[in-house]
């Protein structure tokens, strides 16, 4: 027959296994309710207050508050306290808000001091133990009848080696001894506390870091722009001192030896590229800076595309490349900056011309698409490859390819053209085939 006790001892060893499980349940819950709150909330006020919240909801207790060490390091701070009757009540006596309540931890007279420094728990029972030196006891002799007697357990907030604060939770005087599930779940808080509190300091700390690195990197690009656009804009004096003197020395060109003129060509183009050089950096320092003037109005761009056509027949007659004009007389009125059109426009062509094959052709068309004019410059030369094109309107970008090595330019030029279109309320695109030409396309709203 089978012995009574034994079933007892089974039924015992069952009820605590059982008792374990559900406690654990419980413990996996809370652990997840804090996890969900780490990773939605991102300062450490917020996390911490609704920690203490959960925990003292979840397990019982009847109050709790947070401690962290505060950036000086010299400091705990209140980060998290229940708002319940008591801790109310006492913080109408200390006269303080919450966000200005902090510990001294070179005094010894506070449990959360004392928890923090040595990094063990400790239980108390004298609310003064928490709340010195903000609250005396005579003090608390007032209000003694609305404080329910109680015992306050405040454990250390800890992640690896870094002690980061301490938390207190307390029960009722007739309690005690905490339960074991108690005491595991509360030493398992020791740990989660730890890892939020790192967690979100990390990112504080990265963040600031970010803002700061962000900050000087602003700085240095303004002393970058400021630097460039002073240097070009000193430096358009010499050049065009340069300019005057070489067009004074073209005046005496017919009794130039051959040695004579072929130097001169070479200084004269010299200084072109200079001159070029030296508008294009201060185009781009305006445009970085915001400085740029667009004095907007209406203009007739099939007379202005004339004016360039004029001044890029030349080089297009030196590299044997023939010139197209296709333009749409029905709609010539734009919005623009007549300079600054210009600009564009002979930059696009030079471009097409320098970047061309002997006996190609640049084509240049205008044609009215609803409230736009799209203007076009299209060439037969060398074509910028696929995994060059995303570049195209950077700063100082040069195709370097086998065919257009020597071609001399800046690298700017394209930068600047966007710049000034955009500023005129237009648009810019192209499209390239490598080994067959490229056609830049650019739109202005159409006047009236």
């Amino acid at each position: 027959m089978p012995d009574p006790k034994k079933y007892d001892e089974i039924a015992k060893e069952l009820y605590s296994k059982n008792v374990d499980l559900v406690n654990a349940n419980k413990t996996l819950e809370l652990i997840q309710k804090l996890y969900e709150i780490m990773i939605s909330n991102h300062s450490i006020e917020s996390v911490s207050q609704r920690f203490i919240d959960i925990i003292t909801q979840t397990l019982g207790f009847l109050d709790g508050l947070v401690a962290t060490r505060y950036e000086d390091n010299e400091h705990l701070k209140i980060v998290g306290i229940t708002q319940t009757q008591t801790n109310k009540t006492i913080l109408e006596l200390t006269n303080v808000s919450t966000v200005n309540l902090n510990y001294d931890l070179k005094s010894g007279g506070n449990a959360l001091v004392r928890v923090f420094l040595s990094g063990k728990s400790e239980v108390v029972s004298n609310l003064l133990d928490i709340w010195n030196p903000y609250v005396r006891s005579d003090d608390l002799a007032g209000i003694n009848k609305i404080i329910v007697p109680r015992q306050i357990f405040v454990y250390p907030i800890i992640f690896g080696e870094k002690i980061l604060g301490s938390f207190a939770v307390s029960v009722g005087k007739d309690i005690e001894e905490l339960t074991e599930f108690e005491k595991k779940a509360l030493e398992r808080l020791v740990t989660v506390f730890g890892i939020a509190i790192d967690r979100l300091r990390i990112n504080i700390e990265l963040q600031a870091a970010e803002k700061r690195e962000l900050t000087k990197t602003k700085e240095l690009l303004k002393l970058k722009d400021e630097f460039v656009f002073i240097a070009t804009h000193d430096l358009r004096t010499p050049v065009t001192a340069i300019d005057g003197y070489i067009s004074l020395i073209e005046e005496e060109k017919p009794k130039f030896s051959i040695d004579i003129e072929s130097n001169f060509k070479a200084v004269k183009e010299a200084s072109e590229r200079l001159k070029q050089l030296v508008n294009d950096l201060l185009q781009v320092a305006r445009g970085e800076s915001g400085t740029i003037k667009v004095d907007v109005a209406p203009l007739d761009i099939n007379e202005l595309i004339d004016r360039v056509v004029r001044e890029v027949t030349p080089s297009a007659t030196n590299k044997k490349v023939r010139l197209g004009i296709n333009l749409d007389q029905t709609a010539k009125q734009v919005l623009g900056d007549d300079e600054k059109l210009y600009e564009v426009v002979e930059n696009l062509m030079s471009n097409a011309i320098k970047f061309n094959k002997a006996d190609g052709t640049v084509a240049v068309a205008t044609r009215a698409s609803n409230a736009v004019l799209e203007v076009s410059v299209a060439d037969t030369g060398f074509g910028i490859p696929k995994e060059e094109q995303a570049k195209v309107f950077q700063k100082f970008f040069k195709y370097r390819g086998e065919s257009t090595r020597d071609v001399p330019g800046t690298g700017l030029g394209l930068f600047v053209v966007r710049t000034l279109v955009e500023k005129m309320g237009g648009k810019i695109g192209f499209t390239s085939q490598e080994g067959k030409g490229t056609t830049f396309t650019f739109t202005l709203p159409l006047a009236g």
